[in-house]
C-alpha cells in the first residue's frame, strides 16, 4: 500500500500542530505502508518564503518531496486585514442582544 501525506510545511524543526501531527502519523504508518510526504520548501508560516531545497530528501526514514512556493506571502498585507477582523469581533461583543437572541431560540430538531 502506498500513502502520500500532503502538508503545508514539514520538517524536524517545524513545531506547528498539523505539521507535527502529520510527521507522527507518517512515521507510524511507514511501518505498515510505503509513505511519502509532499510539502513546500517553506519553513516560516508568516512569509512562506522558500527555506528548504526543492526536491527529494529523507527525514527519519520518510521520503519528503518539496515543492517551491509559487509566491511568498506579503506579511504586511496579511496584517493589514487583522484590525478589521478584530473590529468585527469587538462589535459582536458589544451587542449582547445577538447572544440573547441566539440563546433564547430552541435547539434545532
Amino acid at each position: 500500500m502506498k500513502l502520500a501525506f500532503v502538508v503545508q510545511r514539514y520538517g524536524l524543526d517545524i513545531a506547528g500542530g498539523a505539521e507535527y501531527h502529520c510527521r507522527l502519523i507518517a512515521e507510524h504508518m511507514a511501518r505498515h505502508a510505503q509513505v511519502e510526504v509532499l510539502t513546500t520548501c517553506a519553513a516560516d508560516y508568516i512569509t512562506w518564503a522558500d527555506h528548504y531545497p526543492e526536491g527529494l530528501e529523507t527525514l527519519n526514514g520518510i521520503p519528503v518531496r518539496r515543492f517551491r512556493v509559487k509566491r511568498p506571502r506579503d506579511a504586511c498585507a496579511s496584517r493589514s486585514c487583522r484590525p478589521a477582523c478584530c473590529r468585527t469581533m469587538e462589535h459582536m461583543h458589544r451587542e449582547p442582544s445577538r447572544h440573547r437572541l441566539f440563546r433564547s431560540r430552541p435547539p434545532a430538531r
